[in-house]
């Protein structure tokens, strides 16, 4: 990338930066960009701005640590370089994205499982929490109406928080995904690395993941593992990951057939907000499941 290019990138890259940063300071404002801040620090790392890349890293941290956050600060700053490291070499070693959204999911996760720690650490319980807010949301809901919390709301509450509980690692791995492909897309975009098609033109799960997929799946289904709550959880989080990664791939089934309609981008975003719907997921994952089997070699 020569300098005369780099440095426009470089500017746009800044400005993300310092908005992300000034949103930190707001109330709760760190908690929603710190998922975003490795973009730009990853845009300075491709285009070869190493040294500021840690040295806004070192000024992301201090600002957390304004914000409160203490000793996280540290780990969630480091983490930003971190990511802004292997998913920048990434994008430098290979045109493909894919080892880039691997690295940076694995290193979301651990972000993740910080945050969680420290939440513990600050005397915080994830679900008690979780469950006594839900309870005093519902109240005060119904309390504007003049009615009394039902039992048939208690029980919605806890059915949640158990399903919370049994499917945490999967639904920690999704966020990681979905997070890493995001900061991806930005960086490329503040870098203007393009790859010459689309991520989902040419997206390939390995065939272990359809294996892993129907087992899991059987395995929730009968309920053959619930007395065992570590393998029970296990069970639950594939059948969710998987599930993700194939509805992905159904996704990309129907882009491959649009790819050049004209109205292409738009008829992609309203797949991906039909996604929301639990019926078209599972269209997605019906299709991805028949693209992977399409796929696979003839003897």
């Amino acid at each position: 990338m020569t300098e005369s290019n780099s440095s426009p990138r470089r500017a746009a890259a800044f400005v993300l930066y310092v908005v992300l940063l000034g949103l930190s300071l707001l109330p709760g404002g760190a908690l929603w960009t710190l998922w975003l801040v490795p973009a730009p620090l990853i845009a300075f790392h491709v285009t070869g701005s190493r040294r500021l890349t840690i040295l806004l890293a070192s000024l992301y941290t201090i600002f957390l640590v304004l914000a409160g956050w203490n000793v996280a600060a540290f780990a969630i700053g480091a983490g930003a370089y971190f990511l802004s490291w292997v998913m920048g070499d990434a994008m430098l070693d290979s045109e493909s994205p894919y080892p880039a959204l691997i690295t940076g999911t694995f290193v979301f996760v651990m972000i993740e499982l910080v945050l969680l720690a420290f939440y513990r650490w600050s005397g915080g319980h994830l679900y008690a929490d979780l469950s006594n807010a839900m309870t005093a949301s519902i109240a005060q809901d119904q309390g504007l109406l003049g009615a009394t919390p039902t039992a048939d709301a208690t029980q919605a509450i806890n059915v949640f928080i158990t399903w919370l509980q049994t499917s945490l690692p999967g639904l920690l791995s999704v966020l990681a995904i979905l997070i890493a492909l995001v900061n991806l897309v930005v960086a490329r975009r503040l870098t203007g690395r393009h790859v010459s098609q689309s991520i989902l033109f040419d997206w390939r799960l390995p065939g272990s993941v359809v294996g892993v997929y129907i087992i899991a799946l059987a395995i929730v289904m009968l309920g053959a593992l619930r007395s065992i709550p570590l393998w029970w959880q296990a069970a639950n989080s594939a059948v969710m990951v998987a599930s993700f990664l194939l509805g992905i791939q159904g996704i990309a089934w129907v882009w491959r057939r649009i790819y050049h309609h004209r109205y292409a981008k738009l008829w992609l975003t309203l797949l991906v907000v039909g996604g929301l719907l639990q019926f078209v997921r599972s269209i997605y994952v019906l299709l991805g499941l028949i693209d992977m089997m399409r796929r696979v070699p003839r003897t």
